[in-house]
């Protein structure tokens, strides 16, 4: 999913800065690393900047610095996009799936769902399983390295959960209502009252 973010070159210029949007996008620096020729760069940046996507950036006194303007709404909806794609995009559904025959639902949540997200956000799942919390334990090295920044996995036992949402007795449970559900039924607060 998150090959879609690199068809055009409109798409490979916001990916570069989606990837790190609160640095600034030095042009030389992008044109160096071989992406893209520095007309077929500046091309797009020109197409973007009307839209209030991409600005000149005022934190520095060089020529041919850009920036995404994150307080655009539509910059919020990329971002959150761009950040669920990238997660995606390290097969977590398949690698839980792998080492939790046991597991009945998965889901995202945090900082990731929303356009929040920053250079610090951990990666945080919820997962529904009869299996025992350390099954997970093989996994999250590699989560963390594919995705190269800390993830949180809180897992439940489905009586555990089922007891939780009853009683909505835990924070988690606010944040597990806006889910993105990856697999499985979406086993939250309506589902066992």
């Amino acid at each position: 999913m998150i090959e879609m973010f690199n068809i055009t070159a409109k798409w490979r210029v916001l990916s570069y800065m989606l990837n790190d949007p609160w640095k600034p996008l030095f042009v030389s620096k992008m044109e160096r690393s071989g992406q893209m020729s520095h007309h077929t760069m500046m091309a797009a940046i020109k197409i973007l900047m009307p839209y209030g996507i991409v600005r000149e950036s005022a934190r520095s006194h060089f020529k041919n610095v850009y920036e995404l303007d994150l307080e655009h709404p539509v910059v919020s909806a990329l971002l959150k996009a761009y950040g669920i794609s990238k997660i995606l995009g390290a097969k977590p559904v398949e690698l839980f799936r792998e080492v939790d025959r046991e597991i009945i639902s998965l889901a995202l949540i945090g900082d990731f769902m929303t356009e929040g997200w920053n250079e610090e956000s951990e990666v945080e799942f919820v997962s529904v399983s009869e299996s025992g919390e350390e099954i997970y334990d093989s996994i999250l090295p590699l989560l963390e390295f594919r995705l190269e920044r800390g993830v949180t996995i809180h897992q439940y036992n489905l009586d555990d959960w089922e007891l939780m949402c009853k009683e909505r007795s835990d924070p988690l449970m606010e944040r597990c209502e806006e889910n993105h559900l990856l697999f499985g039924d979406p086993l939250f607060y309506g589902s066992f009252e």
